[in-house]
């Protein structure tokens, strides 16, 4: 499902250049549950964005699937995040402005969903996290645990085959946490193949497979 070929990221602060990643190869496989982890500054999250196309690498391979995302342009790789890929934040980055059922709809909207279904599968999907009775209120209305589950159902909206979450319960409470986990598992027993960042061992435990990085390469 996903691959790495010597994924190099770099960035330059004036003068100096900053290695995030050197030279990673990585494989993930269909409906795998995987933990990342490692201390702070060791490229976990880094490489999170380049393996879910959110940034590009400044040498080496990403594969999903059949697509090398070198070989895309920005329209493509955005049509592959929308029609692959979800994404599950720590700072939750819902709008303020929207309710949660609307929140939960707007990546339908880019993808030319009609409203009419797309407020629907938004409300289906507040059911399955569990929010249904909160579907009209906004984030600020709404625990730390219910933004975080909101974020939840907004990255299953248009379906994808594979969920990334960087540190999805960081911000969290240990009971909202082991709420928000129980359902990310629940997705991955269900096929959704699913990649975490976390600072958190007792969460990496309940990963297939943890990868162990340090200095932007995989040391176990």
């Amino acid at each position: 499902m996903i691959r790495t070929e010597n994924l190099v990221k770099t960035y330059t602060m004036g003068t100096v250049t900053v290695p995030a990643l050197r030279g990673v190869d990585l494989s993930i496989d269909n409906g795998e549950f995987v933990a990342i982890i490692g201390p702070s500054g060791s490229g976990k999250s880094t490489l999170l964005n380049m393996i879910g196309s959110l940034d590009r690498p400044t040498s080496g391979r990403v594969i999903i699937e059949s697509f090398d995302t070198s070989m895309l342009n920005d329209n493509d790789l955005a049509m592959l995040r929308r029609k692959k890929i979800g994404f599950i934040f720590q700072q939750f980055n819902l709008i303020r402005t929207l309710s949660a059922v609307e929140n939960v709809a707007l990546p339908m909207m880019f993808d030319g969903v009609d409203s009419e279904r797309r407020m629907r599968r938004a409300e289906e999907l507040l059911e399955v996290v569990g929010l249904g009775h909160r579907t009209n209120h906004k984030p600020q209305e709404l625990s730390g645990g219910e933004q975080q589950r909101v974020s939840i159902a907004r990255a299953l909206s248009n379906a994808p085959e594979i969920i990334f979450g960087d540190e999805p319960t960081g911000n969290l409470d240990s009971k909202s946490g082991e709420v928000v986990m129980r359902f990310l598992e629940e997705l991955n027993r269900r096929g959704e193949t699913l990649v975490i960042v976390t600072h958190d061992s007792e969460i990496a435990k309940k990963a297939d497979r943890i990868i162990n990085m340090r200095d932007g390469m995989l040391v176990d």
